[in-house]
């Protein structure tokens, strides 16, 4: 069929294929691994191959967000974070009744870990902790290239790209606060330190990044360990989490989990160079705030605006530069 595909590609068609089989996360092999003949010795580049393609950060409203309408509050609520990603959790939201939409965050956890809680795999840890530290897999490593067609096809990452040779995929986890907020239930407990730095001498993850990744760990420890030294209010729509990592966190309470407390002294007593007699950094940020639950790559000088920021302070997302 693939190959029937090739010689109608110049023609203005279009097929719809209706298939017993649901598995479509299978790519077409590359020329020189098919199995027919006839496809080996096709003139073409490659080898059409069947995809799916799904909306995303699709609404009821032509706007997701608006300016000056959301306080921190409202972006940390189950009901706000549902309108960012796959139509699927605000088609949840909408449709379902208080049970449902107190299930949402649980029915998340159990499609990111493809496993019920408390039966989590190697794999359910190596999907979140991709989602909260930003990795990047290792396209030349046959492991590696494995373990990511498995996180498409049961671990909610996204096939970006599929280079015509065939022979590995792009993906990558997109900016969803509700995945986020999952990746970081499902990691509870868990030593990140030990889980990322397994999959690094093994091969999976590119070690081009190190010191990206090293910061990117640095910062969620720090988050995690704010969070257990607050008290958080119960959100609706919680369900019976114990509490949810989607939450402002002060600066000055970050900084205290970010570094020992012999460097934080210093710190929140400091003045600012340029205001020797002005404020301290206690005083000074006092009313601010962190909040972040992933990282997202700045792919040009547009994430140092004013738009950008605001939409990834309402996705929650911080962003690596």
């Amino acid at each position: 069929m693939c190959s029937s595909l090739n010689e109608l590609l110049k023609l203005d068609l279009f097929f719809m294929f209706l298939l017993s089989y649901s598995n479509l996360q299978e790519y077409s092999l590359s020329l020189h691994t098919f199995w027919s003949k006839r496809s080996q010795n096709l003139t073409l580049a490659y080898v059409q191959m069947p995809y799916t393609e799904l909306p995303f950060n699709v609404w009821k409203r032509e706007q997701l967000v608006t300016k000056g309408q959301h306080t921190v509050d409202d972006i940390c609520m189950v009901k706000f974070m549902v309108r960012f990603g796959r139509p699927l959790w605000w088609a949840l939201w909408e449709a379902g009744d208080r049970v449902v939409q107190d299930g949402i965050i649980q029915l998340a956890m159990d499609k990111l870990a493809a496993c019920t809680v408390g039966k989590y795999e190697v794999n359910s840890f190596l999907a979140a902790l991709s989602i909260r530290v930003m990795l990047d897999f290792h396209p030349q490593r046959m492991r590696a290239t494995e373990v990511q067609n498995l996180m498409v096809a049961g671990h909610l990452q996204v096939a970006n790209v599929i280079p015509v040779h065939c022979e590995y995929m792009i993906s990558s986890t997109l900016s969803e606060p509700i995945i986020a907020e999952v990746a970081a239930q499902v990691l509870h407990g868990q030593n990140m330190i030990d889980l990322l730095s397994q999959n690094v001498r093994e091969g999976l993850i590119e070690k081009g990044q190190q010191g990206e990744l090293v910061t990117h760990l640095l910062l969620t420890l720090a988050q995690d360990q704010a969070l257990e030294d607050m008290e958080i209010a119960y959100k609706d729509n919680q369900g019976q989490l114990e509490q949810l990592y989607t939450s402002p966190i002060s600066v000055v309470t970050f900084f205290c989990a970010l570094f020992p407390q012999q460097y934080v002294d210093k710190l929140l007593c400091r003045h600012a160079d340029n205001s020797p007699g002005g404020l301290t950094f206690k005083e000074a940020f006092a009313d601010t705030y962190v909040m972040f639950t992933h990282f997202g790559k700045a792919a040009d000088d547009w994430c140092m605006s004013n738009t950008f920021m605001f939409m990834a302070l309402c996705c929650n997302m911080a962003i690596s530069c």
